[in-house]
């Protein structure tokens, strides 16, 4: 044998790592020939979690010596000291007496390792070769054939032959050779290349375009990959204009109707009706307005209405309350006086609850005004249709995505009622689409429930609030339409499905992605799909 066959083993074996990292799900980018400190690693290996594994290659015709052995390791530790896996491969002969220390090594159980090597004794593999190119080309035409299975791609063992022959050609001409490539560039380079060399012998057409994500500005044809999110920008006032003209109402018939203070101090009726001790229903207790609640009033009525609260507003003369439990549904409450008492009294409280709207308006509204909201689109700019489209974005964790769970609530029935009819929220989030991007053609609604206002109607004020609450975050979650994965430290993946794309059309994503972030950042992507051999990836610049 020659050196230049000793040359075509190492090219042998780097070509069967990289295709069994391409199958294999352990790591996630690949460099072969890594530029560090002493140029002493074949291959890097890394996952997004930092971890790395090392990888040199010897091929040799003469017989492999322990003296030769360890300073080769100890070369691949000092130039990567932080490596988790090392993992010399050696394609040659050796006698028994080293393929026994071989043996130790890998088990752990050769304690003449030396000062280097010794800390690293578990993390150490040696993987040993015969050199037989018959039998090293099988090696890489097996991981042919596994890489072209993952990818559903048959192939006769003559076409196996033939990608492996030009393989051994033209790898070390791969675009991704020497830089740290994911897993996705190096697949998007192997299908690249098979593509160009054997359409006809796997049957892959040439592709002059790729499903892609942008980012879509109205009317704008071209996506952007690189673009500033918008920010709702809601007048609040606007949106209080018809609470406002209520609680105005409310207020003027309150301060219209003069009444004599209450003659005693008592229980407030405005407690906790749970706290309240239940009542006959012939027991009545006078009613008396909290200072808590006179102190809420005031202050939200110069807010919302810029009025002062009159003299003698407060007063309710002699009105009495009684809370008592008809049935199993809750409780009930009556007053008793005249007709005054009752109607300023009603109207008081009409005034607190269009106030407590109006402060839970505000700050349903404040929320989204806070938010960045970014529009996505999936395009296909090919010439062929596509189906079982799968996109997963990958941003920061420090990105604050907002989530079904974690939308603003409003504590208020009337605007979660309003929030959850339909429309309210798909006006507000879900992109319609326009005469250049079709909006997401598959948004789920609740079910109609014609009974669901009369079933709310038997439980008591704060199970129907709940219950509300809980509807709002299913629709928010059908509305949101994806998947989120947070496994991945550092990262929180969100994966949607577009269950078909045909050619040169643009789909918009299920709703627009709302998030808080005060840094610019980038959002990688990956889809799959059910047409395309490769994953296509790419990435987009967000700017703060």
């Amino acid at each position: 044998m020659s050196g230049q066959d000793a040359i075509r083993g190492f090219v042998y074996q780097t070509i069967a790592s990289a295709l069994h990292f391409l199958v294999d799900a352990d790591w996630e980018y690949l460099t072969v020939e890594p530029n560090t400190a002493y140029e002493k690693v074949d291959m890097l290996l890394e996952d997004d979690a930092g971890s790395k594994k090392c990888q040199q290659v010897k091929s040799s015709i003469n017989n492999f010596e322990k003296a030769d052995i360890l300073p080769w390791l100890e070369k691949i530790v000092t130039d990567v000291p932080d490596a988790q896996q090392y993992e010399l491969i050696l394609i040659g002969p050796c006698s028994a007496s080293v393929t026994l220390f071989i043996n130790k090594v890998n088990a752990r159980q050769w304690s003449e390792l030396g000062a280097v090597l010794t800390p690293y004794s578990d993390r150490i593999r040696i993987e040993l070769l015969t050199f037989n190119f018959n039998v090293l080309q099988g090696h890489v035409q097996n991981e042919v054939h596994r890489f072209l299975s993952k990818q559903e791609l048959v192939a006769s063992h003559d076409t196996l032959v033939m990608v492996t022959g030009g393989l051994l050609y033209q790898f070390f001409q791969f675009a991704v050779l020497s830089t740290r490539a994911s897993r996705a560039q190096w697949r998007e380079e192997l299908i690249g290349w098979l593509t160009r060399n054997y359409p006809r012998a796997l049957n892959l057409e040439p592709r002059q375009d790729r499903l892609a994500v942008g980012i879509y500005q109205d009317g704008n044809r071209k996506l952007l990959t690189a673009s500033t999110p918008f920010q709702y920008q809601f007048d609040v006032s606007l949106l209080l204009d018809g609470y406002m003209e209520k609680a105005l109402n409310h207020f003027n018939q309150v301060a219209s109707i003069p009444l004599p203070p209450s003659l005693e101090d008592c229980q407030p009726e405005s407690e906790n009706w749970s706290k309240l001790i239940i009542m006959s229903s012939t027991d009545y207790r006078q009613v008396k307005i909290t200072s808590a609640e006179q102190d809420y009033l005031k202050r939200k009525v110069a807010t919302y209405l810029n009025q002062q609260i009159p003299a003698g507003f407060f007063q309710i003369g002699n009105l009495t309350y009684n809370l008592w439990q008809p049935g199993i549904f809750g409780y009930a409450i009556g007053y008793k006086g005249t007709p005054k008492e009752e109607e300023k009294y009603a109207a008081i409280r009409k005034l607190r609850y269009a106030l407590e709207a109006m402060d839970e308006l505000s700050a349903t509204f404040e929320f989204v005004n806070q938010l960045y909201c970014l529009p996505l689109v999936l395009e296909n700019a090919g010439s062929r249709y596509d189906e079982e489209v799968v996109v997963t974005l990958k941003l920061p964790a420090a990105v604050q995505l907002v989530r079904s769970d974690t939308f603003h609530l409003p504590d208020d029935g009337d605007l979660l009622k309003l929030l959850t009819k339909e429309g309210h929220l798909t006006d507000l989030l879900y992109h319609q689409g326009d005469s250049l991007v079709d909006g997401y053609p598959a948004y789920p609604t609740d079910p109609f429930d014609p009974n669901w206002e009369t079933y709310l109607g038997i439980l008591s004020p704060s199970d129907q609030e709940k219950q509300r609450k809980e509807r709002l975050i299913r629709k928010l979650g059908n509305l949101f339409n994806r998947e989120i994965f947070d496994d991945l430290p550092g990262f929180t993946q969100i994966r949607y499905e577009f269950p078909k794309i045909n050619p040169n059309k643009r789909i918009a994503f299920p709703s627009y992605l709302l998030f808080n972030a005060t840094d610019s950042f980038v959002i990688e992507y990956e889809i799959i799909s059910r047409n395309t051999a490769a994953v296509q990836m790419g990435q987009i610049t967000v700017d703060i």
